[in-house]
């Protein structure tokens, strides 16, 4: 069994696994979305005015192509994005300017937080073993309106597994959809769940239950 951490420093070690990343974003951006950055806009058009979004904040945001995707079609959305590596945070401020900065998901506080903000986690779960933890930390951060894409779902208990990603192998992370539930209302969100491929969703979480 692979050690923890060395997996986990895999994608804070590796610049080819970003530039890889950046290289087929920008191919994404001049060819066509890939669905979850469309529904990500979505989203963000269906709770724009209601919410008075201000800022996107994305936790975990590689080589940081959500920045352009964000600006391009809400120019006046501010954005954020956090990386725990520093070579992926060189790549996208090489890329797209300095909104990026080095700050590992654990070191995130509520006051890092404003009314207004949406936090966005794309897939952060799948570089993970521990999913359900760091999910119910970013819960805990009470932030109103938090994006979720790419959660892995399975009726069995939650697992992790090994896999391999552009050059190196991380994790994989599998949530049990009726404890994924019941954590999301534990935390007084309501949830709007949208099928992004088999067992794998997109999540609107909104605080507040009715």
């Amino acid at each position: 069994m692979p050690n923890y951490y060395e997996l986990i420093d895999e994608w804070k070690k590796s610049k080819n696994t970003f530039v890889q990343q950046l290289t087929r974003n920008v191919s994404e951006i001049n060819e066509g979305y890939p669905s979850h950055w469309i529904h990500f806009l979505e989203r963000l058009e269906s709770i724009y005015d209601s919410a008075d979004l201000k800022r996107v904040i994305e936790i975990g945001c590689g080589a940081g192509a959500l920045y352009h995707i964000t600006k391009t079609h809400f120019p006046h959305l501010k954005y954020i994005g956090y990386d725990y590596s520093d070579i992926a945070i060189s790549v996208a401020i090489d890329q797209w300017g300095s909104h990026f900065k080095v700050k590992n998901y654990l070191d995130l506080k509520k006051e890092d937080f404003k009314e207004g903000d949406m936090l966005v986690a794309n897939a952060l779960m799948d570089v993970l073993p521990d999913g359900d933890d760091a999910l119910a930390f970013l819960l805990s951060l009470g932030v109103k309106n938090i994006h979720l894409q790419r959660v892995r779902c399975t009726g069995k208990p939650s697992y992790s597994r090994v896999y391999n990603a552009y050059d190196i192998q991380t994790y994989e992370y599998y949530h049990n959809k009726n404890d994924l539930m019941g954590l999301f209302h534990s935390h007084n969100y309501n949830v709007k769940l949208d099928i992004y491929s088999e067992n794998i969703y997109n999540i609107l979480l909104t605080k507040g239950l009715k």
